[in-house]
């Protein structure tokens, strides 16, 4: 039969040995959860400020065609620029530069659409540049809105496809 205090020691180290392991691997799998909700939430801001800037460059984009339509004269290349210049295209590219760089640096699952994006923008802000000089100004208007729209949509598309495999919508 083993000595009580052999015993009474014994199990003391193993008691103290178990609470020790329990408090690593508690404070480690704590630790770990915290970092990946944190990096969940990083990647989800991250994906709504891409989808807000979006927003934006429509909203610009949009705001400045409305105006064209509305002028009372001719559009002359002269007003057009000087319309792109009152509401701040330089604001556009610069959003359009964050946005490159979020993807790039963040979200590469997303360069595709990234790429498809711009080429949208840059097909709709070239129809734009070119309103001065077309026969048809409504139907300009009308393709500028048009490719304004997918190119946003298609982007917001691959965004919500994103939230949806990571889990960050729920429905």
């Amino acid at each position: 039969m083993p000595d009580q205090n052999l015993t009474a020691l014994l199990s003391a180290l193993i008691g103290g040995a178990l609470t020790i392991i329990g408090g690593f691997t508690a404070n480690y799998y704590t630790q770990n959860s915290q970092e990946k909700k944190d990096k969940r939430k990083e990647i989800h801001d991250i994906l709504e400020s891409i989808y807000r800037k979006s927003l934006e460059i429509e909203n610009t984009y949009s705001l400045i065609a409305t105006e064209i339509h509305y002028q009372e004269d001719e559009n002359s290349a002269t007003k057009v620029r000087e319309i792109l210049e009152k509401y701040s295209i330089s604001s556009t590219i610069t959003a359009m530069t964050e946005i490159n760089m979020l993807v790039d640096l963040y979200v590469p699952p997303l360069k595709a659409a990234i790429s498809t994006y711009v080429d949208y923008i840059g097909d709709a802000d070239e129809l734009l540049r070119n309103i001065a000089s077309a026969k048809d100004k409504e139907q300009v208007l009308t393709d500028f809105i048009d490719k304004l729209r997918e190119g946003t949509n298609k982007l917001r598309e691959a965004i919500v496809e994103i939230l949806c495999k990571k889990g960050y919508i729920y429905f």
